[in-house]
């Protein structure tokens, strides 16, 4: 994991509420993995939303050994908002595709409990 985005994951200014901002872009079927680095029982509050189209997605986490958690997925998806409690330590976040024809960008927003927010690799 990358502590600050490269070149398809550029962080953004900051957007009152928000304590992180990453914005990046998707090719047709292009992909792109963000995660937020947080403790057990930790909170992390999000919104991200797509222009040019929805993208398919999942929201998982894992400790980076050999447990791992899917919370949720979905198809075209326009956005998603909410929190998200961290059933454990490690990397939890976003695996996002676009399958569809044009490219899309893609603006997550964060804030709450996480030490680290990046791309992972």
């Amino acid at each position: 994991m990358r502590s600050a985005p490269e070149a398809a994951a550029e962080p953004g200014p900051a957007v009152s509420g928000w304590r992180d901002e990453t914005v990046f872009s998707l090719a047709p079927t292009g992909a792109e993995e963000i995660k937020l680095v947080m403790a057990a029982s930790d909170v992390a509050t999000f919104e991200w939303v797509s222009e040019g189209g929805g993208v398919n997605y999942t929201q998982h986490g894992d400790d980076g050994r050999t447990n791992e958690d899917r919370f949720e997925g979905g198809r075209t998806a326009p956005g998603q908002e909410g929190t998200m409690t961290a059933p454990l330590t490690g990397k939890l976040g976003w695996f996002r595709r676009n399958r569809g024809d044009a490219p899309v960008t893609v603006a997550l927003r964060t804030g709450g409990a996480n030490s680290q927010i990046g791309e992972v690799e």
